[in-house]
């Protein structure tokens, strides 16, 4: 897309007349690219060529037909600034490729991951990028530029050189990134080794028609992918190692409320054995954090929580866990009291979005600690004795004051955080 197709976009879809022909010419040339191909497959029904809907409203949400669409676009518009289709399928490699050929849904979505990591600011084309930085991105902040040459520039580039190029020659099923995307999936999900991954990369070398183009191992594969953002920190550790609660926020800090797309969270965390029976000299402990800003059958299942923070060892961290939440909760502080600048896909747009964390979630030992006192008088676990045997009657402490907090604190001396002994061998036989 060059830049006088940019503009001819821009004039359509700030016409302020909607019946003018002038915008119902650019609304039907969307349509026309929108639905192009789905129009040649006499396999679907008309009901069932669906896209999605670009209108002011629903900022390509839901999916509708062609007529539907048309009748909306008149009434409500199309979303000013959307000018790079490419939840249309528009987002492509720069060589002119039939949509057949490397240009289904998977390859669109490994395109759309490589945009996503390094927009805005890098593009073929600075004229393009300057008009819609000028066009999609809001004035109060200072967006990231990626020239020429930056390294930024230079992980772009190998992304794309690598989502274009084909598995092999006359491969038109995987690209050389989108097959290793795929190889890390399986490893993921079934729990491959590093090695495994390693020495199947070498049969698949093998195996393959001449021309295949693979890493050698696990580790220059790991190098693509991280390209993308799937990277982690390691945090080395010493050996010695829709409820009251979301409406009590809204009004005791209605400016964080204000902003809908702030962020609600949650933490849990919770030890387990993953050899099971097999052994048990060994725990490990994944902290996540759950995000309650989406619908309750989506925000408990796994592709939509987020492992924070994934804590070994022979065993449990018990009370020195504070120092193996420590950057998280630095992390989580940051994102309540100043936020991350945010790209907003459906009103393509940049907001400060801050995070709240509501609760955390724990099992019963955790409760046990004599935190019943917390619950309201009348709760039925005030009663329960399988706590720790005993009836809880006693009401909250006294809430302090941050000087009164400072005065007990301020004869402490020689505070050691963390483990500070090693623990004895456990004997399990």
């Amino acid at each position: 897309m060059d830049t006088l197709e940019v503009q001819k976009r821009l004039e359509w879809m700030r016409c302020a007349n909607r019946t003018d022909n002038l915008y119902i010419n650019g609304v039907n040339s969307f349509l026309q690219f929108a639905f192009g191909d789905l129009e040649m497959n006499s396999d679907l029904g008309e009901e069932e060529k669906k896209v999605p809907y670009p209108c002011n409203r629903c900022n390509n949400g839901p999916h509708k037909t062609r007529d539907e669409i048309y009748t909306n676009l008149i009434v409500n518009g199309i979303v000013q600034g959307y000018v790079r289709w490419i939840y249309h399928g528009e987002f492509k490699p720069p060589q002119k490729k039939s949509r057949n050929d490397l240009g289904d849904s998977a390859r669109d979505d490994i395109y759309r991951m490589i945009h996503d990591r390094f927009s805005p600011g890098v593009s073929n084309n600075d004229d393009i990028d300057d008009m819609l930085d000028a066009e999609q991105q809001p004035k109060e902040f200072d967006q990231p530029r990626y020239k020429k040459d930056t390294k930024e520039a230079k992980m772009f580039e190998n992304l794309m050189r690598d989502a274009q190029q084909t598995l092999y020659p006359g491969c038109n099923e995987f690209s050389k990134l989108s097959f290793i995307l795929k190889l890390f999936q399986i490893k993921c999900m079934d729990g491959m080794t590093n090695k495994a991954f390693t020495s199947m990369l070498h049969m698949f070398k093998n195996a393959l028609p001449k021309g295949a183009d693979l890493p050698s191992n696990y580790y220059e594969a790991r190098k693509m992918i991280t390209n993308l953002g799937f990277d982690y920190e390691k945090i080395e550790a010493c050996e010695n190692d829709y409820s009251e609660a979301w409406k009590h926020l809204d009004k005791e800090y209605p400016t964080f409320s204000a902003e809908t797309r702030n962020v609600r969270l949650g933490l849990a965390s919770d030890g387990f054995n993953p050899f099971g029976g097999l052994r048990s000299d060994y725990s490990i402990w994944p902290v996540v954090v759950v995000v309650y800003n989406l619908p309750p059958w989506m925000c408990m299942k796994q592709p939509h929580t987020i492992l924070s923070l994934l804590i070994p060892g022979k065993s449990g961290p018990e009370n020195n866990i504070d120092v193996y939440l420590q950057p998280l909760i630095e992390e989580l502080k940051d994102l309540w009291e100043t936020g991350a600048q945010t790209y907003d896909a459906s009103r393509n747009e940049y907001f400060q979005m801050c995070a709240s964390l509501l609760w955390t979630i724990n099992d019963f030992p955790a409760h046990a600690k004599d935190n019943r006192q917390f619950l309201p008088t009348d709760h039925k676990w005030r009663d329960n004795k399988s706590f720790n045997g005993k009836v809880e009657k006693r009401g909250p402490p006294r809430k302090l004051s941050s000087n009164e907090i400072l005065e007990q604190l301020e004869d402490l001396e020689g505070m050691k955080f963390g483990k500070t002994m090693k623990l004895p061998k456990r004997d399990d036989n």
